[in-house]
């Protein structure tokens, strides 16, 4: 009399799995997407970048409370002290930064470029500030952050042609804390007065990982780009990369000046989607020497 049961939870058990399985595909795939979009917006190493983003591995609507009571919130886990910078500063809200789609990774990407440009340290320790400036934490995530890189930075010349960036062996000047004399980010502001964070692209020494095709011309690639809503208040006006067709978000301003950046994305995230169907929680791919230092 039990088979009947039994069938039920074996039907129920493969249709969370099922569902399960769509969901890590989801996800993953917009972690990528996005975080290699957030990259070309924000001119840092798309493997840094990826690495980052693979660690912190938080979800949408995720908030994870620490030891401390604070609350580390979204795809990225902003701690919600530091939102509460960002709130005062700019109107961001935790909201914003647990939404689902790319905003969280580009604002993700705007700070750990003001950290890799302004900290101390080699571009490591810089990159691992995300996480925290204390020494012990900053020293474990960094060892992490190290390894993970390599092996996107493997993943993505597998796929792309790719190139050293040139990023100086040492940052700041002063500490490890933060500057006071940071330059402040442009503020611009959408139709609905909403105040966003916007990196200024000064020419500094610091370019891509992924070489990235346009035209003929050689325009930058993110000088085709433009955004429409990512699906939340302050996000929606933030200017910014790409998004693959069918995934809301971003669209191409120029979709035949900005081929190459199109096409990259899309390749690499159509090849990571087949791995992850094959095997959602551990993606293989084939892998080449780290051409990142």
């Amino acid at each position: 009399m039990r088979a009947p049961a039994l069938a039920f939870l074996l039907v129920a058990t493969t249709a969370r799995a099922e569902t399960l399985h769509r969901e890590v595909t989801s996800h993953r795939r917009e972690r990528v997407t996005c975080s290699i979009a957030a990259a070309l917006k924000f001119g840092i190493p798309a493997n840094i970048m990826l690495a980052v983003a693979e660690m912190e591995g938080g979800r949408p609507g995720q908030r994870v409370r620490n030891r401390n009571g604070s609350l580390d919130v979204g795809p990225m886990q902003f701690n919600t002290r530091y939102l509460e910078h960002l709130e005062r500063r700019y109107g961001i809200t935790a909201a914003d930064v647990a939404a689902a789609g790319c905003y969280p990774y580009e604002l993700a990407a705007w700070r750990l470029r003001k950290h890799i440009e302004l900290d101390a340290g080699d571009v490591w320790a810089r990159a691992a500030n995300y996480h925290s400036r204390s020494p012990a934490h900053n020293s474990k995530y960094r060892r992490k952050l190290i390894a993970k890189a390599a092996a996107w930075a493997r993943r993505l010349s597998a796929r792309e042609l790719t190139y050293e960036a040139r990023i100086p062996s040492t940052g700041g000047s002063g500490s490890n804390k933060q500057s006071r004399r940071e330059r402040k980010p442009k503020r611009p502001t959408d139709s609905a007065g909403d105040l966003v964070p916007e990196v200024e692209d000064n020419g500094a020494d610091l370019v891509l990982l992924l070489k990235l095709l346009s035209d003929e011309e050689g325009m930058h690639p993110v000088m085709a780009l433009d955004s429409g809503s990512v699906g939340s208040a302050h996000a929606g006006s933030l200017r910014a990369a790409v998004q693959l067709p069918g995934h809301g978000g971003y669209v191409l301003r120029d979709p035949s000046r900005a081929w190459g950046t199109a096409d990259t994305i899309t390749r690499l995230t159509s090849a990571f989607d087949e791995v992850v169907r094959a095997d959602p929680f551990a993606p293989r791919v084939r892998v080449h020497d780290l051409s990142l230092q």
